[in-house]
Formats: structure tokens, C-alpha cells, sequence
């Protein structure tokens, strides 16, 4: 992505999966890359489902829209919070054989 113009969501997802690690990435890049692409599908469909509940509203009514939104926006919410939770516990055992990160050095 080094010098990429990313303008949309489709850029950075074409720009995301188009990475490939080497020396020249941090190893934090590196590590986290394939919890940052399951997060990002996760999100995507996240978004794509919020599409749909927001052509839902449209056949509900001026005085039950402010609770229907209220109501989603939770739900969408809490689902994004527990995806985002399961991922970590999916890739904290790799992560975690990581170990811990060195300060940069002052030499």
C-alpha cells in the first residue's frame, strides 16, 4: 500500500490483500496481517448486512423508524464487538507464541 492513492473501501481491500510481507514490513504488520484480513471480511459483511436492515426501514413508518434504528444500531454494535472478540481468541494462541515486542534499540 507504500505510495497507494486508496480513495474507497474496494481500493484498501484490493490494496490489503495485495500485500506480501517481507523484510522491509515491522513484524507487527506482519503478525497481525491475517487477523487484520478476517477482521476486515467480517467487516465488510457487517456493512453489507446494515445495507439490508436499512432497506427494512423503508416500509416502517415515520413515528417507528427512531426505535427501529435505535434497535439495529445496538444489534449491529454488539455483533461488531463479539466478531471482533472471536477473532481474538481465534488467533491469540499464534499471537501469543509471538511473544513480547523489544523496544526499538538506542544504539
Amino acid at each position: 500500500m507504500e505510495g497507494a492513492d486508496v480513495k474507497a473501501k474496494g481500493d484498501f481491500t484490493a490494496a490489503l490483500n495485495g500485500i506480501r510481507f517481507g523484510p522491509q514490513y515491522s513484524a507487527v504488520g506482519a503478525q497481525l496481517f491475517p487477523v487484520l484480513k478476517v477482521w476486515w471480511r467480517k467487516q465488510r459483511q457487517l456493512e453489507d448486512d446494515w445495507g439490508e436492515v436499512l432497506g427494512d426501514a423503508e416500509s416502517i413508518s415515520p413515528e417507528s423508524q427512531a426505535r427501529f434504528y435505535l434497535h439495529h444500531y445496538h444489534l449491529f454494535a454488539l455483533r461488531g464487538v463479539k466478531e471482533f472478540l472471536e477473532i481474538m481468541d481465534q488467533y491469540a494462541p499464534t499471537l501469543k507464541n509471538y511473544g513480547k515486542f523489544a523496544p526499538p534499540s538506542s544504539s
